[in-house]
């Protein structure tokens, strides 16, 4: 009797953690809606907004020893779906079949949080990028497993992922460029780059020709609560150009730093590192594409 009471104790508790979580991703989609009908003014005074500095390939990062993860290895330690926290989003449909090696993140971990700031205009430019249509994620299959196994660790914590951006298109880098290089529009400063002139983001790598994420290995994220689904504070917004949001800023709270901490550590055990100038930025190590940027829609 004790044993059966057991299980319908964890059985609630489950259901309640799968009511809660499913308006994570529905708000999102909320937010999401209404950023798309705001102008660039309104973005300029939204307290929620957050943005998405552009990683370079010709910036400095740690490299992390790692070896090379083996897929067959990695796949086995996935815990099974009907084992862990699943949380029900209202996903977009999926308009068409990816390239070769490439895969829509929640097909390999169906309960991780989607946020994808670029299909709307909750983003530095304050516009939809081009080539986003979809809130979806896109990352190569290696670097897809290898973030599942960092979202089965969070979970036994009562904690998840939810991601930015990831795989991006070529498109949406020349994009950035040409926004960068239109110093009438400010509309998105006051939030996005509040200490830094306009003109300095090109110069000074916030904005460049090419990407890491266009290789498809790179993941721009953070942690949430599954008790609340609220992102874990960690010292700046998303996309914030500027010291603080470099990943050793000093003034910062002590609960701040500790969710950079485990951010990082998490992300480099299973074989990811990451950039030192944005907290939220994490690169397999042992990428597939290292030499190819890619340019197709995520759709």
């Amino acid at each position: 009797m004790n044993h059966t009471k057991k299980h319908i104790f964890i059985l609630l508790v489950t259901l309640i953690l799968i009511f809660s979580l499913s308006s994570c991703s529905n708000n999102i989609e909320e937010n999401n809606s209404t950023n798309t009908t705001t102008n660039s003014e309104n973005v300029q005074t939204e307290k929620n907004n957050k943005t998405n500095i552009i990683s370079e390939d010709n910036a400095e990062m740690k490299i992390l020893e790692k070896s090379v993860i083996d897929e067959k290895e990695v796949t086995s330690k996935i815990t099974p779906i009907e084992d862990s926290i699943v949380i029900e989003q209202q996903k977009p449909e999926k308009s068409y079949e990816l390239p070769e090696g490439f895969v829509y993140v929640d097909d390999i971990i169906p309960n991780i949080v989607v946020d994808a700031k670029y299909s709307s205009k909750d983003n530095f430019v304050g516009k939809i990028i081009d080539g986003y249509s979809s809130n979806l994620a896109i990352l190569s299959k290696e670097s897809a497993i290898a973030l599942s196994l960092v979202q089965n660790d969070l979970n036994e914590k009562s904690l998840g992922l939810k991601i930015f951006d990831g795989y991006r298109p070529q498109k949406a880098v020349n994009n950035f460029v040409q926004w960068a290089s239109d110093e009438s529009d400010l509309a998105t400063k006051e939030i996005h780059y509040p200490d830094l002139d306009k003109s300095t983001l090109i110069p000074s790598g916030y904005i460049a020709s090419k990407s890491g994420h266009s290789r498809g290995s790179t993941v721009d994220l953070t942690i949430i609560s599954l008790e609340n689904c609220e992102e874990l504070d960690m010292g700046t917004e998303f996309d914030f150009f500027g010291v603080q949001a470099h990943f050793y800023y000093e003034n910062l709270s002590a609960i701040q730093k500790e969710n950079r901490a485990l951010l990082k550590s998490t992300m480099e055990k299973h074989g990811f590192k990451y950039y030192k100038n944005e907290w939220w930025h994490y690169t397999l190590v042992n990428e597939p594409y290292k030499d190819t940027y890619f340019d197709f829609d995520i759709k």
